[in-house]
């Protein structure tokens, strides 16, 4: 698995649900190159802006890690 930077892209009701989002596995469903933003998709559905704490990228359907929230 990869890990994640997930940001605060969601709606303000989702902003409750960050804390419960972290060490949870995410699907991406737009790709995360290491310089641009992608998007996750976590467990209920939850979109949200993501990027990768490594230099490789992270492509659509690939399972990942939430290893940090900003």
């Amino acid at each position: 698995m990869l890990d994640l930077l997930l940001g605060s892209q969601g709606a303000p009701e989702q902003e409750d649900h960050r804390s419960t989002l972290l060490n949870q596995e995410v699907v991406i469903v737009k790709d995360v190159e290491p310089d641009k933003p992608g998007q996750a998709r976590a467990t209920g559905g939850v979109y949200w802006r993501c990027r990768t704490t490594s230099s490789t990228p992270i492509r659509a359907g690939q399972r990942a890690y939430v290893h940090e929230q900003n």
